[in-house]
């Protein structure tokens, strides 16, 4: 079979999760299927066709829709998977058969999002109208499947849920360090709760050796916020700080070796929470926010999980995994085997099954 897959971005030219997640899609589906990708990013694979464009970013948004359905009707695969962004309309134009992938549904509650109402406006249309074209509909988890049905109406019976996959081989043992090392891997964003983070953080700098590493990438349009996490830094005199911007896998690797704690303040728009299942199998005890228990990467059992935008609360949680070696432990070992039953693999069989299924 061949199979199309239109993804505006590209890892790890952007190293989100959604990202990360099309391109293990990819690395699976080509072991057994001729696969190629249509994307606005550079990839040495000669099956990564780069679309070139001026980088502006609702203009170039419109214009990869537009060519990027052009080139997969030129190509003419059995069937294409979109990665669905907000404001991609490629699959409206598409002449063969296709399934979208949406991570999230953070359009309806995302500030940032509303802030050009007339942009805002535009996409929710044309979520609106790719998913009513719909014929079958990919989720990571049951808070997106529950978010399009309540804001967009759509039947529940188009939605199919799979779970993001975890890189499952074998990790190398922990780094050995002194120091108590906290760490959270997602970009710089204002949904992301850097900021409530760093909050807590200071509360633990008062009674422990700490230190924290916040591993992501620092866009452009959060650059403004990111000045305003390093404003207060300086005037709390918060120690120990680490911002890394991206890095590479093998750089990632390091930094959950060298991590005791996991934490993930996230607000908002998270569709399932791909770094929590990476903190797992390394067997980090994790701390984070009630949205991923409405995803359902985490419950009680294996993170303790806090309100969001609370610092307080957040600060508790970390003193308590820094204290109590026993719910250290357990939460551990619980995340570790959740995590196990989530290979790339699984998930791949499982997209070409619903693929079998928008075929027939």
């Amino acid at each position: 079979m061949r199979i199309g897959i239109v993804a505006r971005t590209w890892f790890t030219s952007t190293k989100g999760g959604s990202e990360r997640y099309i391109k293990r899609v990819f690395d699976e589906l080509k072991k057994s299927h001729r696969v190629v990708v249509v994307t606005l990013d550079h990839d040495p694979d000669p099956a990564v066709i780069q679309i070139k464009l001026p980088r502006m970013p609702f203009i170039t948004q419109v214009l990869f829709s537009l060519f990027a359905s052009v080139r997969v009707n030129s190509i003419k695969p059995d069937v294409c998977i979109v990665n669905q962004y907000w404001a991609e309309f490629s699959p409206l134009l598409l002449r063969v058969p296709w399934v979208s992938i949406i991570h999230d549904v953070g359009l309806f509650y995302s500030e940032w999002a509303k802030r050009n109402p007339i942009k805002h406006i535009i996409r929710v249309k044309i979520l609106s109208l790719v998913t009513k074209k719909s014929k079958i509909i990919i989720v990571p988890s049951k808070l997106t499947m529950n978010d399009l049905h309540e804001n967009l109406g759509v039947p529940l019976k188009k939605i199919r849920i799979v779970n993001e996959g975890v890189d499952l081989e074998d990790t190398a043992p922990p780094i050995q360090h002194d120091d108590i090392n906290i760490l959270c891997v997602a970009r710089v964003a204002p949904n992301k709760g850097h900021d409530i983070l760093l909050k807590a953080f200071r509360t633990i700098r008062e009674k422990y050796t700490a230190k924290l590493y916040l591993v992501g990438g620092i866009s452009k349009e959060n650059r403004k916020y990111f000045q305003s996490l390093k404003e207060y830094i300086e005037k709390s005199g918060i120690k120990d700080v680490v911002f890394t911007d991206r890095v590479s896998d093998e750089q990632l690797k390091t930094y959950y070796r060298m991590a005791d704690i996991y934490v993930q303040p996230s607000t908002g728009e998270e569709g399932w929470g791909i770094t929590i299942t990476e903190a797992y199998r390394y067997r980090l005890p994790v701390v984070c926010t009630h949205i991923f228990k409405e995803t359902g990467v985490a419950d009680e059992d294996r993170a303790i999980i806090v309100k969001e935008g609370d610092p307080d609360q957040l600060a508790k949680a970390i003193e308590t995994l820094i204290e109590d070696k026993v719910t250290r432990e357990k939460i551990s070992e619980k995340g570790n085997v959740f995590a196990k039953d989530l290979s790339w693999e699984k998930m791949s069989k499982e997209i070409l099954q619903i693929i079998a299924e928008l075929l027939k």
